[in-house]
């Protein structure tokens, strides 16, 4: 089934990410006769590209993808690094893994449900999950050969979301001033959207009770 393929990829991309650590050279064509690729092989890293995608695929929300990167990047901080020194896998990459997870938490933020209550989808709290273990494993992790501290890195991806978040509503501001018009049909595409948005909930909550209904009638009609 799908949790078993998912579990299979997991385990097989966290041996491939220590290949990737230890053995770089193992993921690129050389050419034996130009030794001025040497330099170029030392600057390209394999794990990195690994974690960059990984990310960049953990990007759009409400995906199944996303939850199972997410898996992925728990398995990876709870592997270390293999080389003897205890060093973490992916220490000195904690920002390619933070900012999917922290995207994650900061679109769950003022999501309610039906009575206005604070509602956090498991996705999110799968985040939160993964961005604590990530923590907890920093601080154990004695023998650091990374940039910096997942506070440091966490800080860094914060205030990137920030200056981007002031940065775009700048350029509202300004569209609004010089293109009214195209302002207010961008207005009304983001009502429509989230209306759309809205009502699919509304018909999976739906669609989720009718099941659960149905399964409590199977039950009642077996015991009766």
């Amino acid at each position: 089934n799908n949790e078993e393929l998912e579990l299979l990829v997991i385990k097989n991309l966290t041996w491939v990410a220590r290949a990737m650590k230890h053995n770089p050279g193992l993921c690129f064509a050389t050419d034996n006769d130009d030794d001025n690729n040497d330099d170029d092989d030392n600057e390209r890293n394999p794990l990195r590209w690994l974690l960059t995608r990984l990310s960049q695929i953990a990007k759009p929300k409400n995906r199944p993808r996303r939850a199972a990167v997410f898996k992925c990047f728990a398995a990876f901080s709870r592997v270390g690094g293999g080389g003897g020194d205890g060093s973490s896998l992916v220490g000195e990459f904690l920002e390619l893994l933070i900012e999917p997870l922290y995207r994650s938490v900061l679109e769950a933020e003022g999501i309610k449900d039906q009575d206005g209550n604070s509602k956090e989808s498991d996705e999110a709290t799968l985040a939160r999950e993964v961005l604590h273990l990530l923590e907890v494993e920093d601080d154990g992790d004695k023998k650091k050969k990374k940039k910096y501290s997942f506070v440091e890195a966490y800080g860094l991806v914060q205030r990137r979301f920030r200056d981007k978040r002031e940065k775009r509503k700048g350029m509202i501001a300004v569209e609004m001033l010089e293109q009214p018009k195209a302002a207010a049909a961008r207005k009304l595409h983001k009502q429509e959207q989230e209306r759309k948005r809205r009502k699919r909930r509304v018909d999976e909550r739906r669609s989720h009770h009718g099941k659960r209904n149905n399964n409590n009638s199977k039950k009642r009609r077996y015991h009766g």
